[in-house]
């Protein structure tokens, strides 16, 4: 069973296409689902105007509407879910606990962009960690994994080691044992890890876990789930041929493969192929 829950939508400022484009290219790659999972409105969140990287709150019932219109029109080629990609921090738990409350949701991702406030994320930003120690910054960016794994707010996390997108790694800091500790919470946390490929569009050349860290978390039995991260319909099941290889390579077991329905896992018995 082939899908992609992690795609986007021009809404959020930084994507591209129509949603009915990232559908139909979907069917052409066969796969079975696929989820939409924009950016929450940030405006409601409590983030900075100069930081807001997603739709504005009075979208999101057209934003529902869409994905409901489209799951219609294709309902005999495809699955579609309703997601949303949040952005965790501490301090907004309560607010983000507002919105995952929400009964429409098939699932809710979590993810860290920002650390002390900035977006480390955003195109560009190499002298962000070249004006900081990296040891620490990965520091700081996996003690938000970890409160984000402990918050109970989301069923998946996205790109959990994004804190890598430039190709920056510590120092002296030992990654197998940040991926030991991260894998440990994570097994206790009913929460999936997407194993994201848009690291492959971008500098550090690998998918989001290493395949190091995907070795942790499947010694733990931690549910895995699927995203392209799609900013544009031709990223749709990015690269997913090549990571579906390695992952077979590693002896994947399909049994910690799943999707999500209303909030409710289920598990996904065959990875496939895809073209």
């Amino acid at each position: 069973m082939l899908f992609d829950y992690h795609i986007h939508t021009s809404r959020c400022g930084h994507a591209n296409g129509k949603m009915e484009d990232y559908v139909k290219k979907a069917i052409d790659k066969e796969l079975v689902e696929i989820g939409f999972s924009d950016h929450f409105p940030m405006d409601v969140l409590g983030f900075s105007d100069d930081t807001i990287c997603s739709m504005k709150y009075e979208e999101l019932e057209e934003y529902f509407a869409d994905i409901n219109e489209l799951r219609d029109k294709y309902k005999d080629k495809i699955k579609i879910r309703t997601g949303i990609e949040m952005d965790y921090q501490e301090d907004i738990e309560d607010m983000l606990r507002k919105y995952t409350n929400d009964n429409r949701w098939d699932y809710i991702i979590g993810s860290i962009h920002f650390i002390d406030g900035y977006d480390f994320s955003k195109p560009g930003q190499e002298e962000f960690f070249a004006d900081r120690s990296i040891d620490d910054l990965y520091i700081k960016y996996f003690e938000k994994v970890k409160n984000l794994a402990s918050s109970g707010l989301f069923d998946i996390i996205a790109h959990i080691d994004l804190i890598k997108k430039f190709g920056c790694h510590p120092e002296k800091l030992s990654l197998d044992e940040i991926y030991r500790e991260i894998a440990k919470v994570l097994s206790g946390a009913d929460l999936a890890v997407e194993i994201n490929t848009a690291g492959w569009r971008h500098p550090v050349k690998e998918q989001y876990p290493s395949l190091t860290f995907i070795k942790e978390l499947v010694k733990r039995n931690v549910p895995l789930t699927f995203g392209s991260d799609a900013h544009s319909p031709d990223d749709v099941a990015y690269n997913f041929s090549n990571v579906f290889k390695e992952l077979k390579r590693l002896g994947l077991e399909t049994n910690i493969i799943y999707g999500f329905s209303k909030r409710k896992p289920f598990c996904v018995e065959d990875l496939g192929g895809i073209r």
